[in-house]
């Protein structure tokens, strides 16, 4: 009896499991995203599972050599999140590592670029999803902020 509760527990864990989860290497940019945002005195930005998904599906397509490295379909992407979150002002950061690059690597980098440290110190931005993949070309990342 006690092995088919464990069993039944278990079962029922991986069944009501968020149907997201972030990779190890995308909760650390997430994190270095969140420390650096504090050291300037911006609020925290939250999670978002949509921007996730749109985010991890870009640095998939790039991965995979389906769209070259940058802002290809930027324009679809915002849309979707308008659809879907009703947000009104929307930013993007990439990286790409010819290497297996980790989430803090990237986030320095775009610590580094005037642009995309703009995008991550932006107090009107109030969530963020970020995707990462990897190919024969390298790691890419991709981070999306919005504003809802």
């Amino acid at each position: 009896m006690k092995s088919f509760s464990l069993i039944l527990f278990l079962a029922l864990s991986f069944a009501f499991a968020p149907s997201y989860s972030l990779l190890e290497q995308e909760k650390q940019a997430f994190e270095a995203t969140n420390t650096y945002r504090a050291k300037k005195n911006r609020d925290p930005l939250e999670l978002d599972t949509f921007l996730c998904r749109l985010a991890r599906e870009h640095s998939e397509r790039m991965a995979s050599g389906k769209t070259r490295f940058g802002h290809d379909g930027f324009d679809k992407r915002v849309k979707k999140i308008e659809k879907n979150l009703g947000t009104g002002s929307v930013a993007e950061n990439v990286f790409m590592a010819s290497y297996e690059a980790d989430g803090n690597e990237a986030v320095e980098e775009w610590i580094d670029s005037p642009g995309h440290r703009k995008n991550l110190l932006n107090k009107s931005y109030k969530r963020v999803g970020l995707g990462m993949a990897s190919g024969k070309n390298g790691t890419f990342y991709t981070q999306i902020f919005c504003d809802e």
